[in-house]
């Protein structure tokens, strides 16, 4: 993708279909009638006191496995038996003590404990996040990640707070590893839809089923040619422009982020991930390189023409629908791809 092309919202689409998905969440229509997000009661440690500092900080570190490439839901329910197991790990003054005392024995306790869970995926950067940000915490916010929510007037206030930029600074109380845009809107939501703090306005927190939604129904598009989203600048103007219309539409409309964030989440992951159009085949693992092929629907098959019907056919915004947003190429390979669905076609179906 050149540098020309660029990112153009359209406003009028992102109000008919975010008003759509509002209204179908409020009445718990299909798909809002039955699923949730990861962070719910019945997936939290067992023995972890509700809505406190102690769930607050279990939230903190959640946010370290919201990177994509493990499932959100099974990584908090992992990480809930890791702090069922060994509550001190997930204690800043804790980790701080034991870092200062002996930091490879720490690292090993954490680097077991975690494994033990299968939260494997770069443990050893995880690790490195986990003490230096609850050495932070522990500094210079009593240890208590709501206190980054105090004295606020703005979400530009928690980006100052949370957001690292440049190198990280031990000596500096704002900057926290791993939180860069999406996670600081990630560690709000989760904080504020637990009722830990109060809700306020701030971006959704922007993921691949973000992504999806808006590219799927239009409300983003490229100016370019090209149906691949692979550049790092690209892919930043997607993120900066997805956290406008949301904020934007959010705050005209008097909605809470909190229920937007379930409106795309949840959308995502029911409906558009069981269209035919969204698989793909992956190759054999190589990292980045791995080799993943967007696949086409076979009308033909009576498989594909369920799941038409569970998802397409029962969407909320199928009527402004154009496109398929693949998800392995994203976790995979670390970019998006848009497939125009009028090359998929359409199933003929015996009923409207």
């Amino acid at each position: 993708m050149s540098r020309k092309e660029s990112i153009v919202i359209n406003w009028p689409r992102a109000y008919k279909v975010f008003d759509t998905l509002i209204k179908a969440l409020r009445n718990r229509n299909y798909p809002y009638n039955q699923s949730t997000g990861p962070h719910v009661d019945k997936n939290l440690p067992r023995t972890m006191p509700r809505v406190g500092v102690e769930h607050a900080l279990f939230l903190f570190c959640t946010c370290y496995y919201m990177r994509g490439t493990i499932n959100s839901e099974t990584a908090l329910i992992a990480l809930s038996r890791v702090y069922d197991s060994d509550a001190d790990l997930f204690v800043p003054k804790f980790i701080t003590e034991a870092s200062e005392k002996d930091s490879l024995e720490l690292s090993l306790r954490l680097s077991q404990a975690l494994a033990e869970q299968s939260l494997n995926y770069k443990l050893e950067e995880t690790i490195g996040f986990w003490i230096k940000n609850s050495a932070k915490l522990h500094r210079y916010w009593d240890g208590d990640p709501r206190k980054l929510f105090e004295n606020i007037n703005s979400y530009e206030d928690i980006y100052d707070r949370i957001i690292r930029k440049g190198k990280f600074d031990p000596t500096n109380p704002n900057g926290f590893l791993c939180f860069q845009k999406k996670m600081a809107s990630m560690i709000a939501f989760f904080l504020a839809d637990s009722g830990i703090i109060p809700e306020f306005m701030f971006p959704v927190p922007i993921d691949f089923h973000a992504y999806r939604v808006l590219l799927a129904t239009g409300i983003l598009t490229l100016t370019g040619k090209g149906n691949r989203i692979t550049k790092n600048h690209v892919l930043e103007e997607l993120g900066d422009k997805a956290r406008k219309v949301t904020l934007q539409y959010c705050t005209k409309r008097g909605v809470s982020p909190l229920r937007l964030c379930d409106c795309t989440w949840i959308l995502s992951r029911t409906i558009c991930a069981k269209y035919p159009g969204n698989d793909s085949s992956i190759g054999e693992r190589q990292g980045r390189s791995t080799k993943v092929t967007p696949k086409m629907p076979d009308w033909g098959r009576g498989a594909h023409i369920k799941r038409y019907i569970k998802s397409c056919h029962m969407c909320p915004i199928n009527k402004w629908c154009q496109n398929a947003v693949p998800s392995a190429t994203y976790y995979q390979n670390g970019h998006l791809v848009i497939i125009p669905k009028e090359k998929h076609g359409t199933p003929m179906l015996l009923f409207n």
